[in-house]
């Protein structure tokens, strides 16, 4: 590429210098044809001769820079447009990424819904496995008073001739050989029938009522057992029971029966696969003067070494195709630590069987029924039992702890109002994957509370008959920054709302306030995700460029989390519009809490002090006053 073809001017001068080399190159040929005598003329021709070359040379270093130029120039031209065919593939990649988030973040939320489903369906599955095994019992005695009925028919014929004087003695004899039979063989099958009705009522007794009374605790596994005895004897397994006589348990009967059930159906279905004669065994004794042990036990496949550290989780062994839910030794650990108030081993080899250990109290606590139950997020959950093996109890010190934040402090004045107006009430703290999940548990009655504020809209659309307190975060309260990842230099780049539509947010479908309020921002790109934690990988992994968040109370207003530093946007604040309220069951103490310690915390609210304790963790900050409102 020529590099007159770039610049005309400079290709005139070019030109010139090459032509006055030729006119000098000749001169000095006619020189050398003339020799002129003159010495003059021979120093002016002898100056023709470098000047000639120096011109020469010249006009050649110009043409090869000229070219130099060209192909830089020609070069750039090529960069530019690979850059933006790159910059082009780059957002459709990043639209293709966020769509395939986007996907897998709703098929994770299918599973965990799908999860609690299979939890609220594992009973009807046990009861299955009891009606196939009840309706297996009954098929023998319904087989014989068939036979029985029979017998009879034929007896009554009989009968009919001894009255018409056709029947001998030994006829006699014969007839009354088979009513005593008869009435032997129907005695023996009520009998089995009425005792298989027995176990069925003990356990479905059991099972509906969860109450904590006072049983032995052989005859409530002898009781179980037997309904499972039938599915044993037609899989050509043995079963092996072995209980102490005389263990007396105040517990919970109907929680030791299901869990009975479930180690029996998981081993089933999993231990004994493929295992023509296995062998299963449960052992019950005490343990000490409190507690007792159950021993499962079975012979059949094992568990592999990589998986028995995980084996208590939900959905690991799931058989396709079959009616097991995944979720069989998920809930016998639930069962076993939160209404038993017990702990489970699980120890296994492969190929040489599993043994499951269980240690449960005499008597059981009473968390299960008779507990104020408060649902707090995982991370508060956290964090706050991080503070309180730190001894952090008063809010002096409380107040200085790193991660203090809007959700902390309003668990602590939850707590501290317990504490106070209902000082002979057990409280526990439960952790709820999200916030739609506590919402719909205080529905249900399995959690008396929430420990942390919800929005007025976020209650109303997802759980409209739990109760909700007073307003404690008012709407003009509700400033909020737009945090995003330390050296993103695009979002902080950002001065205008309209910047904002090329950001990708994160944020939660069930924080409707907070969803709503990026939709009226103008915000194009926005995931959804159930709760904080996975937000904030989300940030600090780049996936995502911009998350909503209260102030933080350093002096540069930066959150720091698990190592990563998050800033805000300037300048910048953003309203969410509506009111915060304690959120409380309708059924489980709510009631309760409402009149008794929900005026202590709002006392509190009408007298500043929750409002200072919101200045000190941020959520209240002063020094973004001057900061323009969004």
């Amino acid at each position: 590429m020529g590099f007159q073809k770039h610049n005309p001017i400079t290709a005139f001068w070019h030109y010139l210098l090459i032509a006055v080399a030729l006119a000098c190159l000749l001169a000095l040929g006619c020189y050398l044809l003339d020799r002129p005598q003159s010495g003059s003329t021979f120093l002016l021709y002898l100056l023709l001769l470098p000047t000639g070359l120096v011109l020469i040379l010249t006009a050649y270093w110009r043409w090869d820079l000229s070219r130099g130029f060209a192909d830089i120039e020609a070069q750039r031209c090529h960069d530019a447009a690979e850059l933006a065919l790159l910059q082009e593939r780059a957002d459709s990649l990043t639209k293709a990424l966020d769509l395939s988030n986007q996907r897998l973040i709703e098929a994770l939320q299918q599973i965990d819904q799908m999860r609690h489903q299979f939890i609220e369906n594992e009973r009807y599955l046990m009861l299955d496995a009891l009606v196939h095994g009840v309706a297996s019992e009954l098929v023998s005695p319904v087989s014989n008073l068939v036979l029985l009925n029979s017998t009879l028919a034929d007896a009554s014929v009989q009968l009919r001739k001894l009255a018409e004087g056709e029947v001998t003695r030994s006829g006699l004899r014969n007839i009354s050989a088979q009513f005593q039979q008869g009435t032997s063989m129907l005695s023996l099958n009520l009998q089995r029938v009425d005792d298989l009705m027995s176990s069925v009522k003990q356990l479905v007794s059991g099972q509906r009522n969860s109450e904590k009374r006072e049983f032995s605790l052989q005859t409530l596994l002898d009781e179980s057992c037997a309904a499972l005895q039938s599915r044993v004897r037609l899989s050509n397994h043995v079963m092996l029971v072995d209980v102490e006589y005389g263990i007396v348990m105040n517990s919970h009967p109907g929680a030791i029966t299901q869990l009975v059930l479930n180690l029996f159906n998981n081993a089933f279905v999993h231990a004994l696969e493929g295992v023509e004669k296995g062998l299963i065994s449960l052992q019950a004794s005490k343990a000490d003067e409190g507690t007792v042990k159950i021993i499962f036990s079975d012979n059949g496949n094992g568990i592999d070494d990589s998986l028995l550290k995980e084996i208590l989780q939900p959905m690991l062994l799931r058989k396709m195709g079959k009616a097991d839910s995944g979720l069989g030794l998920h809930v016998c650990q639930h069962l076993v630590s939160f209404v038993l108030g017990g702990r489970m081993l699980v120890e296994s080899k492969r190929g040489q069987g599993t043994t499951i250990t269980m240690y449960l109290p005499l008597e059981a606590p009473d968390v299960a029924t008779n507990t104020i139950k408060i649902g707090v997020p995982k991370d508060v959950y956290d964090d706050w039992q991080m503070i309180q093996q730190q001894g952090q109890a008063e809010y002096a010190a409380f107040q200085a702890h790193e991660r203090l934040r809007r959700d902390l402090v309003e668990l602590y004045f939850l707590m501290q109002a317990l504490r106070t107006c209902w000082s002979g009430a057990e409280t526990v703290l439960l952790p709820v994957t999200d916030y739609a999940t506590g919402l719909r548990m205080l529905q249900t009655g399995q959690l008396s509370a929430l420990g942390t504020t919800v929005w007025q809209m976020d209650a109303c659309a997802i759980a409209s008959d739990v109760l909700l307190s007073a307003p404690v975060i008012t709407e003009e309260q509700s400033l909020v920054g737009i945090y995003t990842l330390l050296g993103n230099e695009m979002a902080l780049r950002c001065r205008k709302k309209e910047d904002l539509r090329d950001l990708r947010f994160v944020c939660s479908k069930d924080w409707s306030v907070d969803w709503t309020t990026l939709q009226h921002l103008g915000v194009k790109h926005c995931l959804d995700m159930k709760n904080w934690h996975e937000m904030v990988l989300m940030l600090a992994e780049g996936e995502v460029d911009a998350i909503l968040a209260p102030f933080s109370m350093r002096d540069d207003l930066a959150l720091l989390v698990d190592g990563h530093v998050f800033v805000p946007l300037p300048g910048i604040r953003v309203a969410l519009r509506g009111s915060r309220h304690f959120a409380l069951s309708p059924v489980e103490y709510g009631p309760q809490l409402v009149e008794k310690v929900m005026p202590a915390i709002l006392a509190q609210v009408e007298g500043g002090q929750f409002a200072a304790a919101l200045l000190e963790c941020g959520y209240l900050n002063q020094a973004t006053s001057a900061w323009e409102i969004w």
